[in-house]
């Protein structure tokens, strides 16, 4: 990391990254909760003011939440770990074949040092880009055909799920943060919506560790609002940036009415890249504790995990990790193996 990259003082800048790291886990954790259910049958089996976190008192008995045990993450941090994986091994420079093989192996076995027998929980988009069997050889082009033979249509929201860490190698360099960004989405998404939505997650990261000012609303729009311009700039598509800009005005206004406006629970329309994004700017904008603000987005229901691994991300790398809820941290199964690569990525960057 060269000298003046950030404002930031080391310490506070290795807060952030573990904050990320972190808060995608632990929003992913709690949101599993509801994931897939309405608004409604959220608030009739959890009742209004349930505590969410990741180990709840109590969860929903179906064959879907039961896949996991108590405190886990699902897919959604998996494979934020692949993308870190891989970046540890390329020395933060995106490798779409390398990602392609470890999301293959990882997909066959899981990660088996966690006693996982398989990935669980992936999206069926994802799911069927990976078995082509040109995936490995050709993951872009792969992804493109895919898409393309499905009517250019899906924008599903299994790219920016795990594209926060993509903002952190190399962060005070836009360019290779939009390289490496696009690149690790394209490797299964090619819809131009989901390009876009994994560039603004990942500049606004980018920003918050170079330490751009984070601490009062008007600074956090003027934030988003330059992730937001520099996506403009490079997905040359209006149609797709005027959708996107109206869903980010939308949530940098943190209220409980904007949040409900995306509606998350609309069951036509759960997985769909820019309502994952709203809940990350709402998030990230947000003037309560990491507790308050996961939990509002878990109680929407929709794809909550998914909802939440974003707005975590966000919210946790500008308050940092010493800021989340330490019993929550406590509550997260196999938080020492995580750490372990946070520990990593903050080598790499000379911070450790």
């Amino acid at each position: 990391m060269p000298a003046g990259a950030s404002l930031l003082p080391p310490e506070r800048l290795a807060d952030r990254i573990r904050g990320l790291v972190f808060g995608a886990a632990l929003g992913d954790a709690a949101g599993l909760a509801t994931e897939f259910l309405s608004r409604k049958t959220v608030e009739e089996f959890y009742g209004e003011g349930f505590p969410f976190s990741p180990q709840p008192s109590r969860v929903l008995p179906d064959t879907h939440r039961m896949m996991w045990a108590p405190g886990d993450w699902t897919d959604d941090t998996d494979q934020l770990v692949l993308i870190l994986q891989s970046l540890l091994h390329t020395k933060g420079l995106a490798d779409p074949s390398d990602f392609a093989r470890r999301m293959v192996r990882w997909q066959e076995s899981g990660f088996q040092e966690l006693g996982d027998g398989g990935a669980a929980g992936l999206g069926q988009h994802t799911k069927h880009v990976l078995s082509n069997p040109n995936f490995v050889t050709a993951p872009h082009e792969t992804a493109f055909a895919v898409w393309e033979n499905g009517g250019r249509k899906n924008a599903a929201n299994g790219a920016v799920m795990r594209t926060a860490v993509t903002g952190v190698p190399f962060f005070w360099s836009r360019e290779t943060v939009i390289h490496n960004t696009i690149s690790f989405c394209k490797t299964t998404h090619a819809d131009p919506r989901c390009v876009a939505s994994c560039l603004v997650v990942a500049l606004c990261v980018s920003e918050m560790l170079m330490g751009v000012p984070t601490d009062t609303r008007a600074q956090m729009e003027q934030l988003v609002a330059r992730a937001v311009a520099v996506t403009k700039e490079t997905v040359a598509d209006d149609a797709v940036m005027d959708e996107l800009t109206l869903t980010v005005e939308a949530t940098t206004r943190h209220d409980p009415q904007s949040l409900r406006d995306l509606e998350l629970d609309d069951p036509h329309k759960l997985g769909y890249t820019f309502k994952c994004l709203g809940s990350g700017v709402w998030a990230l904008n947000s003037e309560t504790s990491f507790e308050s603000t996961m939990r509002q987005i878990v109680s929407e229901g929709g794809d909550a995990d998914t909802n939440c691994a974003v707005a975590g991300a966000l919210l946790g790398c500008r308050l940092g990790f010493s800021q989340l809820p330490s019993n929550w941290v406590a509550e997260l199964q196999h938080s020492s193996w995580l750490d372990a690569y946070a520990q990593k990525l903050l080598f790499m960057l000379q911070l450790r």
